[in-house]
C-alpha cells in the first residue's frame, strides 16, 4: 500500500509478481533505525563500496565493509544523508 504524504520508506507494487517492495526513503531520520541497514559508498577515495551499519555510538554510526569485515569506520549518522557520498542499499 502506498501512503501519500509520508516521508521515509514507501511501498510500491511490483508489476510483475504483485509483491510489494520497500524502497529506501530520501534520508535516514533517526539513528535508532539504522542498525543493519546497507549503504553504497559513492566516494572513489574509499577502498570498498558496500557497507553495513553494525553499531551506534551517540551521534555516530559504525560501518563495516562487506568485502573486508575487519575494515570499519565511524561517521556521524547524519553524514549518510549526503547523496553525493552515500546511497541507501547496495547498487
Amino acid at each position: 500500500m502506498y501512503r501519500e504524504g509520508r516521508r521515509g520508506s514507501h511501498e510500491e507494487p511490483d508489476a510483475y509478481s504483485g509483491i510489494t517492495l520497500m524502497t529506501p526513503g530520501p534520508e535516514p531520520r533517526s539513528p535508532a533505525n539504522l542498525a543493519g541497514s546497507k549503504w553504497t559508498s559513492r566516494d572513489p577515495a574509499l577502498a570498498y563500496c558496500h557497507w553495513v551499519v553494525i553499531a551506534r555510538s551517540g551521534d555516530d554510526v559504525v560501518l563495516q565493509s562487506v568485502l573486508s569485515p575487519a575494515t570499519t569506520m565511524q561517521i556521524p549518522w547524519r553524514g549518510l544523508r549526503d547523496r553525493e557520498r552515500w546511497q541507501p542499499g547496495w547498487s
